[in-house]
């Protein structure tokens, strides 16, 4: 259950803008899987960008929907041809961090975190990942290639969303944990 959250997340535009991250630009972050009545995301995606056409995102993604376990990180990511490419690598895990009902990971609860989540990409290691998007009811239905490959087993839903309306990741009844 954790790939698909979790390789989503690396990135995430609109398809059909000519901007295709405006929204971003704007101040909005990307929601993955979102419960509108919770507020809440599976994942939250804010974007920066830097020289040379690279795009930043920093993600948080709850590990799996019962759990409050949150993981943070960045990525480094390129636009070309309608999505935001990149390569995850063993290395970028290093520097991922954790909460665990809202405190963060002791040291040696994040080195068990951050091996089970290399545990968990080992498969995608070096690959390209690029996540496109289309239209869907509600908002975009976030799809990916790896090594250009379709992998039209791994979608989600997706929304731009403001951060000043209080949306927050995983259920809330997780969040009430902390």
């Amino acid at each position: 259950m954790l790939i698909p959250a979790l390789i989503l997340a690396m990135a995430a535009p609109a398809a059909a803008q000519t901007d295709l991250l405006a929204p971003a630009r704007a101040g909005k972050l990307q929601c993955y899987t979102p419960d509108a009545a919770e507020k809440s995301c599976r994942a939250l995606i804010a974007y920066s960008f830097v020289a040379g056409g690279k795009v930043v995102s920093r993600s948080e993604t709850v590990l799996s929907p019962d759990d409050p376990i949150l993981m943070k990180r960045r990525a480094e990511l390129t636009l070309r041809g309608g999505a935001l490419c990149g390569r995850v690598q063993a290395g970028d895990l290093d520097q991922a961090t954790f909460t665990i009902a809202g405190r963060a990971a002791s040291p040696s609860e994040t080195a068990i975190l951050r091996a089970q989540a290399k545990l968990e990409y080992a498969e995608i290691f070096g690959k390209e990942i690029c996540t496109s998007f289309k239209p869907a009811k509600g908002g975009l239905e976030a799809g990916m290639t790896l090594d250009g490959v379709p992998q039209p087993d791994v979608t989600d839903q997706v929304v731009w969303v403001d951060a000043k309306d209080g949306w927050v990741v995983g259920p809330r009844r997780i969040r009430a944990l902390t």
